[in-house]
């Protein structure tokens, strides 16, 4: 017998599931920015519906979270061709580990349809059980493993593609990044502050967003108190970006994280920085 509705706690769950949550809306964006902008999607309308009870918590928000992503890329014109109906059929027992399909670069994910990304994701990734993946995609359990076999096919063929060249940088550009490095790594946090425009935008991922140069005061205040952090200039999906790697308190290295700039007429309009979401790191393209 199904349990009865139950209320959950929202922000509680949602801050549990946002790195899974991350993981699998970056997959089927295939960017780690059009993922974050996924989630924030999704929390909001998961807090709009209030204390609606439901059975499963984790699943509904998942459903959600599917929704959002397939509306993304019905919007996309060049997801178009992949929304053709395909024909219910069992599916065989071929897979790739699973270790190994979720180190897949976000963009080998892009290579197949959405219902066999979604498919794969779901299953192979956040290992959601057949049945309950199936109805977070809103399909059959027949036509969600024929989706997830031909995803597992295709991964097979793809997971060796070599990768895209980036676009370069304008020499304006890259000399920004390279001295934002040099400062960052000098700590010259005042000198960081004048790279950047009066009405910077930080998107500080799960945080609140900071507004204006002098917001990034307190902002800058924190790396300054970080042991042996370090920048490197680098390029994330395309975009200028800065690779920062530190210790912890016991002097111990953490796992490495971007922060993204947008660059406009010689001075930096907006950051993205992913220090509190270093999930999102996960098979994104350095260069």
């Amino acid at each position: 017998m199904d349990s009865p509705p139950v209320e959950h706690d929202l922000p509680a769950l949602l801050a549990r599931l946002r790195p899974r949550l991350h993981r699998y809306l970056a997959r089927m964006a295939g960017s780690v920015f059009d993922g974050e902008d996924l989630v924030q999607e999704v929390c909001v309308k998961v807090l709009a519906a209030g204390s609606t009870p439901v059975r499963n918590g984790e699943g509904w928000i998942f459903s959600i979270a599917h929704n959002a992503a397939m509306d993304l890329l019905r919007g996309r014109a060049r997801e178009r061709e992949l929304f053709a109906v395909q024909p219910e059929e069992l599916a065989e027992t071929t897979e790739i580990e699973r270790r190994e399909v979720a180190s897949l670069a976000l963009r080998v994910f892009m290579l197949l349809p959405a219902s066999q990304r979604s498919a794969v994701l779901l299953a192979d990734v956040l290992e959601h059980p057949l049945a309950e993946a199936a109805t977070v995609a809103g399909a059959t359990l027949p036509a969600f493993k024929a989706s997830l076999h031909r995803g597992r096919v295709a991964l097979q063929k793809h997971r060796e593609l070599p990768p895209e060249p980036d676009a370069p940088l304008s020499p304006a550009q890259q000399q920004l990044l390279e001295l934002y490095a040099a400062r960052f790594n000098a700590r010259d946090f005042d000198g960081l502050l004048a790279l950047m425009a009066a009405d910077v935008r930080l998107d500080l991922v799960g945080r609140p967003a900071l507004l204006g140069r002098d917001a990034l005061s307190v902002y800058f205040g924190n790396y300054r108190r970080l042991q042996g952090a370090r920048a490197a200039p680098c390029l994330l999906e395309g975009r200028p970006a800065i690779r920062v790697e530190h210790l912890d308190a016991a002097g111990q290295p953490q796992p490495a994280y971007a922060v993204a700039f947008e660059i406009v007429d010689g001075s930096i309009r907006a950051m993205c920085d992913f220090h509190h979401a270093r999930y999102a790191m996960e098979g994104v393209r350095w260069s």
